[in-house]
């Protein structure tokens, strides 16, 4: 604390009694005043979530370059191909910001196609071959077929589902208006559609791959009811999209969500209900610095708004910085605002991470707290084993509901139980049929 010099300020009080007789006393009050700078206090914070299990992602963007995604967008002065550029860079985003692990691979089709050589294992990369697309333009027609054959030739992702998820990103706005007519199951065919042999080969490659094929029709030409959009889908029906402010939100709309919390360390608030968190950080008399949050520390690694990207340092713009943690999550901070989002690892038993912050005041005092996230194992379900007595005949259909099955079995983390698959060999001559989409389990009796 500053303390004010003696002989500045002196209190004189003078007394004055009924017939006029007065007194008078001075005490020196300089030395007695005291300035002190109050800094900002921080609060730790904590969190919790439930872990993801491993998911990759490798994916194939199958762009439209034709003459018509020249037109204008009716986004500013952007162009149908430069808007879908901009909304394909946001989809690129959300993959890279719930996943390590993300493949992407490109091609473009107008009146032939082709493939962007190379694979995309960073959001950066990926959207400088997406800009590179849309730089080089539209120009020509639209031919689905050598589209189609064109990802097929080329689209290689590294592993079947479930180890990973396998999409393919088919983005037009218009009908084929050409073919090739390469000689591949060209036959039966309408017009420049794709004939029902291209249709079939296509859908057993994705089959094959484990993938599904994601068709996006944007632009006010494009119906629900489009046919050729529909030989592309698979195995679910197109995304249609009449106008291309709405084409992100509908790209980002087929991005899984994954098992993360988020909140903000200033506030002490957060998505998880069952956190216990000190309170709001306080800044004090003097307001919250800029930025509020100048650092923090996770791993014994500082990070802070001037950091390079590599590394463990997905991205870092604008105040806003992601990495990936010690346990292989991400964490995603905002030193301008302290809204932080973790998206969560797998972990082999309830584990947590820790995030050291420091907090500024607006005349550069600083105080630091520590925001915990804990990491909840994903415990597998418990399955007991059943016995169903029944007097059914032999030859007749056994009817078991399946919340009987499930009814004794458990799952530490309190999640809902189903039946998946059926993996015990059974009698000759008996089948069991699991009914999608229903609680009920048919089967045979044996013979």
């Amino acid at each position: 604390p500053e303390v004010l010099a003696g002989g500045l300020i002196q209190a004189t009080v003078t007394a004055t009694d009924d017939d006029g007789d007065s007194d008078s006393a001075s005490v020196e009050l300089g030395a007695l005043i005291k300035f002190e700078d109050d800094g900002p206090t921080a609060q730790d914070d904590a969190a919790e979530v439930t872990e993801n299990n491993p998911v990759s992602f490798d994916l194939m963007f199958v762009i439209d370059t034709s003459g018509s995604m020249g037109d204008p967008s009716g986004i500013d002065e952007q162009t149908r191909l430069q808007a879908a550029g901009e909304a394909l860079k946001q989809l690129i985003d959300a993959y890279f910001a719930i996943s390590n692990d993300v493949s992407i691979q490109l091609a473009t089709f107008a009146s032939g196609a082709a493939a962007v050589p190379g694979v995309f294992t960073t959001a950066a990369a990926a959207k400088a071959a997406v800009t590179a697309i849309v730089n080089a333009g539209a120009d020509g027609s639209t031919n689905y077929e050598a589209a189609v054959r064109t990802a097929e030739l080329n689209y290689t992702p590294d592993a079947p589902a479930p180890d990973a998820t396998n999409t393919v990103y088919f983005l037009s706005d218009g009908v084929p208006t050409t073919r090739t007519d390469d000689g591949i199951n060209d036959g039966g065919g309408s017009g420049d559609s794709l004939t029902p042999g291209e249709v079939a080969a296509w859908e057993a490659f994705l089959q094959s791959e484990g993938a599904e094929a994601i068709a996006v029709g944007v632009g006010s030409g494009i119906s629900a009811a489009d046919d050729d959009l529909e030989d592309v889908a698979f195995p679910g029906d197109p995304v249609i999209v009449n106008d291309f402010a709405d084409l992100a939100d509908a790209l980002l709309a087929t991005v899984p969500e994954p098992n993360a919390v988020s909140g903000n360390v200033l506030e002490g608030a957060d998505s998880a209900p069952d956190t216990d968190d000190a309170g709001e950080d306080d800044a004090g008399s003097d307001g919250f610095g800029t930025p509020p949050v100048t650092q923090f520390v996770h791993d014994g690694v500082v990070y802070n708004p001037s950091t390079a990207v590599g590394g463990l340092v997905l991205s870092n713009s604008g105040g806003v910085i992601a990495i990936m943690t010690a346990l292989g999550g991400r964490f995603e901070f905002d030193f301008n605002t302290g809204d932080y989002t973790y998206t969560a690892p797998e972990v082999g038993s309830d584990d947590s991470e820790s995030f050291l912050y420091t907090l500024q005041d607006g005349d550069g005092d600083t105080d630091t707290a520590t925001l915990t996230v804990s990491v909840e194992d994903n415990v597998a379900p418990v399955a007991a084993a059943d016995t169903v007595l029944t007097n059914i005949v032999d030859g007749s259909d056994i009817i078991i509901p399946a919340t009987a099955l499930v009814a004794n079995d458990s799952d530490a983390n309190g999640d809902p139980v189903s039946i998946f698959s059926v993996q015990d060999p059974l009698p000759a001559g008996s089948s069991v049929v699991l009914s999608t989409g229903s609680t009920t389990a048919i089967g045979d009796a044996p013979d």
